[in-house]
């Protein structure tokens, strides 16, 4: 007997009917959402008050599962959601084009597809941006506009008709469709129970052949597509772009290690000790007791949402120690629960007469919420000095990058305990579940910047005829030392506007796809200090490491290009 058949022992005819309605509207997930119902059916010892509270808790799931005006299933597949996003595109730019006639409304540039109209009179551009509007967030959809107070009137039209823009095309509409389904879909699928340990640990199994299928479908995609030099012509597979990049997850494994084992290297040499902090979110926060079954207290709260409350918790921190002169460097890294519940990792270096004071401070605002509860003493925050007789730093939060990356090294039949799977099948689900919930599972703290290191290396035949503190960065870089890199850039705690050298960035000559003025990256900027002014800095020297313009084209273009064989 399966779970949905189970359900049939609770309630009348009209009870199975209804719950079989859901079932089916929701197929993909029907399966879960029977055993959401068993669970909360089953643990009332009266059957009556069960089936009440199992059928209340699966019509509040039924309306969160339907999305938008037309009650769209969060369940839809990608051929459906494709369907969607063409509609909803279509539908927001005959909108917008119908209320203009002509012209540009209010000294403001619409969507592309709309330009050379104007708004028809009693209409001005702001109410056509609306009338938009409304139908984006109807569907559930974020209005992509952030104003600040430092924007500008013609800045803010500008934003606008950049959003307009966007929701008249088919492609930003399915990303966001498939962000905003896959997130209400796993939402409900924790809140059933199904994300657990050993049976599917940090994601759903629905969202983890989800995110499969939408790798081998960018995999297909990139390697039908090649980038090519607007100057010279020159064509690249884009697939060999990719894997010499970070997005390649060997590289961006190695990088981190490199970067990690560098850190460590710069804090011996000032004498700095490490420590590992842990902070892990209040108990309501977690949809799974740590022992197994779903949490009475759980509040509701998305990983996404309990990662804004850790991030808030660190911000805090970080005020506080600023304010009290305590300096660090080193990495943060964010790892699921077994229930999908997000936790950061601290591999921090401080001054030895700063770190029991850094710790206290830290402890308190992590039990700031709730520190009162059971076991907030010990699972809330920890710490764990790094004992050099022991092992290095790196070597400690080696087993976190991995088992967060790859699983590499850690072997093909080790277990990841937290998850109760195999490492590599553990280290996939929490790359889809960081992907899923937009969660950044490696952040570095402290302020040299990634972006010099990898320019750098990736243009050393280029610096060749620049000056010799270029050379000297370029040739720490290529050698993948980070501690030196560091100590030339001007030291651990250097301030990111005295680096030694900036990225360098211009505006593009053509605006971006929604016509918006984009920023690419140039360069770098070499500073000096002024003689006799050491706290001055000026930019000194341009080097231009990406004067060629590099555009995406399909493989077709190549083999039109080359022409028949023979």
């Amino acid at each position: 007997m399966n779970l949905i058949e189970k359900t049939e022992a609770f309630g009348t005819h009209q009870c199975r009917q209804f719950r079989a309605a859901i079932f089916r509207r929701h197929d993909p997930v029907g399966y879960a959402l029977a055993s959401g119902f068993l669970r909360r059916a089953s643990a009332c010892r009266d059957p009556l008050d069960g089936n009440r509270d199992g059928n209340t808790w699966l019509r509040v799931v039924d309306e969160r599962l339907r999305v938008g005006k037309e009650r769209f299933s969060a369940t839809a597949d990608d051929d459906e959601i494709r369907s969607k996003a063409e509609l909803m595109a279509a539908l927001c730019e005959r909108t917008y084009a119908g209320l203009l006639v002509g012209g540009v409304a209010a000294g403001s540039a619409p969507p592309a597809k709309s330009a050379g109209k104007q708004v028809r009179a009693g209409v001005d551009f702001q109410e056509a941006v609306e009338a938009v509007q409304s139908i984006v967030e109807r569907e559930g959809v974020a209005w992509p506009v952030e104003i600040k107070p430092s924007d500008k009137p013609e800045d803010i039209r500008g934003k606008l008709a950049a959003a307009v823009s966007r929701a008249c095309d088919p492609l930003w509409w399915r990303r966001q469709l498939r962000k905003l389904l896959g997130r209400a879909v796993e939402a409900v699928l924790r809140e059933s129970g199904v994300v657990r340990k050993a049976a599917a640990p940090y994601v759903s199994n629905w969202a983890f052949t989800r995110w499969k299928a939408q790798q081998r479908r960018n995999a297909g995609t990139i390697a039908q597509l090649d980038a090519e030099c607007e100057s010279t012509g020159e064509l690249v597979p884009l697939s060999l772009c990719v894997d010499a990049s970070v997005a390649n997850p060997e590289n961006r494994r190695n990088e981190l290690m490199v970067r990690m084992r560098g850190w460590e290297e710069i804090a011996t040499a000032m004498q700095l000790r490490g420590t590992m902090l842990t902070l892990t979110a209040p108990s309501k926060y977690h949809c799974q007791l740590h022992r197994g079954g779903i949490n009475p207290k759980f509040n509701g709260a998305t990983p996404r949402a309990t990662m804004e409350y850790l991030n808030t918790v660190w911000e805090r921190i970080r005020a506080k120690w600023q304010r009290q002169g305590i300096r660090a460097f080193g990495f943060r890294i964010t790892e699921p629960h077994h229930d999908g519940t997000p936790h950061c990792h601290f591999l921090l270096f401080f001054s030895p007469d700063q770190i029991d004071r850094a710790w206290s401070i830290f402890r308190a605002y992590a039990l700031a919420e709730d520190g009162s509860e059971p076991g907030a003493e010990d699972r809330r925050c920890d710490r764990v000095d790094i004992d050099p007789a022991k092992g290095t730093a790196a070597g400690y939060v080696a087993k976190y990058v991995s088992k967060n990356i790859d699983g590499y090294g850690i072997g093909s039949g080790e277990v990841d305990d937290e998850g109760a799977v195999f490492a590599h099948e553990g280290a996939a689900r929490a790359r889809a579940w960081g992907s899923l919930w937009g969660i950044r599972q490696f952040q570095q703290v402290g302020a040299c910047s990634v972006t010099v290191y990898r320019e750098l290396r990736r243009n050393v035949e280029a610096m060749a005829d620049e000056p010799d503190e270029v050379k000297r960065l370029t040739a720490a870089a290529d050698a993948g030392d980070w501690a030196q890199f560091v100590e030339l850039m001007g030291g651990a705690f250097v301030k990111r506007n005295e680096q030694l050298l900036r990225p360098l960035r211009e505006i593009a000559a053509k605006p971006g796809r929604y016509g918006e003025e984009i920023k690419r990256l140039l360069g770098l900027a070499l500073n000096r200090v002024l003689s006799g002014y050491i706290a001055e800095w000026c930019l000194s020297h341009r080097i231009v490491t990406r004067a060629e313009i590099w555009k995406i084209v399909p493989r077709w273009v190549r083999r039109q290009m080359e022409g028949p064989p023979g």
